[in-house]
């Protein structure tokens, strides 16, 4: 009986046996053979009602009771020629299901694990990836024969953990073909989240990119609508220049890596960008920049092949798509009112919806510094503003100072042409204002329209090698395209002034820019101090000029840089007056040569004064007329003196002491009302001359070496004997009879 009863348990065991092991089976191997085509057909189903793009497998296989592993998944879209473009590939995907997969509707993933994926992502004019974006704006509408359970994202995710090891992505900006690919790789990725309510997730994420760059996010992400919000981001990115690839979009790229920019970025802010509709992101980013270096290559010359724009380059800036000052604030107001007139209605038209951009960014510049070479620019404050409603740039209240060295080799082309050839040295306080438009001008070599206008002041300012300093110095400038303007900013602030040795300078005039670029300037002198000018114009090893008086005067200049195998000093053309009061000029050179061949006393050294009307062309300065006139000395002539000093001059010199005797003995007054008796005594004189009234000479050789002729005495023209009358009479200045 008992053997019976044994016999009958074996044999119900060995059923239970059998049936376990056809259940297993059934469940790891026909039930995968069943369920697997189901998954794959659910996860690309899942995959197109949300993108445009297809989801291929290599091989799925289903683990019962929740388990899904991929081999070789490739998303693949198409590109603005329809061909196929692999988005992402990952050659191993690990799924845990929430819930069994027999149920109808899409699959509920609790757990991602994706072992080395790639991402390429492409963005076109259309967005991301061909002719359409990459994700789909309405999938309702879209696909309206889809159930509303395969539509919501919530319903295909119960996450609870993305874990991605060794990935990389690459971002390719087809719209910036000049800009290398931003990559990532070496990416270990630990994302977890939490359903706060169901379909929105609160998530931490870290990246991290080797030594270029470190990424810590946390936020929440809606699954519905595709919208992530980034309560807290920080990152840190170490740009190298000269690289393949960069840890940045292309935008950025445009700034940093086409300018061989380097240096350590720190980033912390929030974010928010609702995927579906980009145009309504938002951002607000602190940035912080270490160790900063550049180089912008059109504001090198040739020769600076491994010369750096910017030696070091430290800053602190603030950037946001809302308004950060008061006037970002009243541009962002005119964008949104062209944005409505534009766009009436809420439908947003078919052109916006493609660009699926932000409609505005913000910039505010804390402080920086640039270092170049000896020199140091230092920025205090600035506002730049991106607006793509009113398609226009704006620059407000750019403040900072500028620290000229001695090494002006080392600044960028603008600054080094403007600062090297007159020696420029001083700390020199900027303030910028501009703005621009961003749309693209039709023909040839038109260019967008901007004006910036730019003010200079600096306390005190060196000039040429021999160190002359001019303070309160200041200049104000409009720059447009092809033109640089030196205007009056109002009556009292004059486009160029300065107090030169007791004096003051003003001057304004144009730079037209381009190849060549042409110039034209106009300036005057006022009560300069000549004794003071030639202390510091003379340096230790020469002897001190003679130099004294007070200087006026007036002068135009125009020309252009070299062009046409003519030089810059070939080119330069223009006029001017001078006058010098209260001088001294018998030790002068070339007069107090003169005052010795007529034996003119000593008493020619009491002051005086000169003027003359001067013209340049020609690489000369030919001189109308000039003139000096001291108490016992008069001089008159013209003449011309060529840029490498060479002299070509005829003077006439009267010992005004001998003249007034003679007058005296003539009983001729000297002041009358008329002149007239004065005049026709002077010319009894002139017909009665011994030689010793009137004397001439013939000034040659050059400036440093001067020689002096005596030639024949001409008869003095009718002008001539007027000046003469002046000198004589010693009252009024000599530039007004000239």
């Amino acid at each position: 009986m008992e053997q019976k009863r044994k016999n009958r348990w074996m044999r119900r065991l060995r059923w239970a046996g059998v049936a376990i092991g056809v259940l297993g089976v059934v469940v790891y191997v026909i039930l995968p053979l069943i369920v697997t085509p189901m998954i794959r057909a659910r996860l690309q189903k899942q995959i197109s009602t949300q993108l445009n793009a297809e989801l291929k497998m290599g091989s799925v296989s289903y683990w019962f009771p929740y388990g899904v592993t991929v081999v070789d998944a490739v998303l693949v879209a198409k590109d603005q020629q329809g061909e196929a473009v692999e988005l992402l590939r990952i050659p191993r995907l690990k799924l845990a299901l929430a819930r069994l997969p027999f149920h109808e509707g899409p699959l509920v993933i609790r757990k991602l694990i994706l072992e080395k994926p790639a991402i390429h992502l492409i963005d076109s004019e259309q967005g991301i990836v061909g002719r359409r974006s990459l994700v789909k704006a309405d999938a309702s509408a879209t696909q309206p024969t889809i159930p509303d359970r395969w539509q919501k994202l919530s319903e295909m995710f119960e996450l609870r953990r993305v874990t991605i090891k060794d990935a990389q992505i690459i971002y390719e900006d087809r719209e910036s073909p000049e800009t290398v690919p931003a990559a990532w790789r070496n990416i270990d990725i630990d994302l977890t989240t939490t359903p706060a309510a169901n379909p929105l997730y609160q998530f931490n994420f870290t990246a991290i990119n080797g030594t270029l760059a470190e990424l810590h996010a946390a936020g929440s992400f809606n699954v519905d609508s595709l919208e992530l919000v980034v309560a807290q981001i920080t990152s840190k990115l170490n740009l190298k220049a000269g690289q393949k690839e960069s840890p940045i979009p292309a935008n950025l790229q445009r700034l940093l890596l086409d300018n061989n920019m380097s240096g350590n970025f720190a980033i912390a802010g929030t974010a928010r960008a609702p995927l579906r509709k980009m145009e309504e992101a938002a951002f607000d980013v602190h940035v912080s920049l270490s160790d900063g270096a550049a180089r912008i290559a059109r504001w090198q010359s040739e020769k600076d092949t491994d010369q750096t724009t910017f030696d070091r380059i430290v800053g602190k800036f603030h950037c946001s798509s809302e308004p950060l000052t008061e006037d970002q604030g009243l541009m962002a107001t005119a964008g949104d009112l062209r944005a409505a007139v534009t766009r009436p209605g809420t439908r947003p038209t078919t052109a916006v919806a493609k660009n699926r951009k932000m409609p505005a960014a913000y910039l505010l510049v804390e402080e920086a510094e640039i270092v170049m070479g000896d020199n140091l620019l230092r920025v205090t404050n600035a506002a730049a503003a991106y607006d793509r409603r009113l398609r226009e740039w704006q620059i407000k209240q750019a403040r900072g100072t500028l620290t000229l060295g001695k090494h002006k080799e080392e600044l960028p082309k603008p600054i080094r042409a403007a600062t090297e050839k007159p020696q420029f040295f001083g700390v020199v306080d900027i303030t910028l204002d501009g703005q621009g438009s961003m749309i693209k001008p039709r023909g040839a070599g038109a260019r967008r329209p901007f004006q910036i206008n730019l003010k200079v002041r600096c306390p005190e300012l060196m000039m040429t090698p021999r160190r002359l300093v001019a303070t309160n110095v200041s200049c104000n400038m409009l720059i447009t395209p092809g033109l640089v303007q030196f205007v009056d900013e109002d009556p009292q602030h004059r486009a160029i002034s300065a107090n030169l040795y007791g004096g003051s300078l003003i001057g304004h005039g144009a730079i037209r820019t381009g190849k060549p670029t042409h110039y034209d300037m106009a300036g005057s002198i006022t009560d300069v101090d000549l004794r003071a000018f030639a202390r510091d114009w003379t340096r230790n090893e020469e002897k001190l000029s003679k130099l004294s008086g007070r200087a006026f005067a007036t002068v135009q200049l125009s020309g252009a840089t070299s062009h046409g195998g003519h030089r810059a000093l070939d080119l330069i053309t223009g006029e001017g007056v001078f006058e010098i009061l209260d001088g001294e000029f018998y030790e002068l050179p070339i007069l107090s040569d003169i005052a010795s061949a007529i034996s003119v006393s000593k008493g020619a050294a009491e002051v005086g004064q000169a003027a003359g009307r001067f013209k340049v062309e020609h690489r000369e300065i030919e001189f109308k007329r000039i003139a000096v006139a001291a108490p016992v000395l008069g001089v008159q002539g013209a003449g011309k003196a060529t840029f490498d000093g060479e002299l070509d001059f005829k003077l006439v010199a009267a010992p005004l002491a001998d003249w007034k005797k003679q007058l005296q003995k003539s009983n001729i007054p000297l002041l009358d009302s008329v002149g007239a008796e004065l005049f026709g005594g002077i010319q009894k004189l002139l017909n009665t001359a011994t030689g010793k009234l009137l004397y001439q000479f013939k000034i040659s050789g050059t400036a440093t070496k001067p020689s002096i002729t005596p030639e024949a005495v001409p008869i003095l023209t009718e002008d001539g004997m007027k000046l003469l009358k002046d000198m004589l009479k010693g009252t009024g200045r000599l530039l007004d009879q000239m």
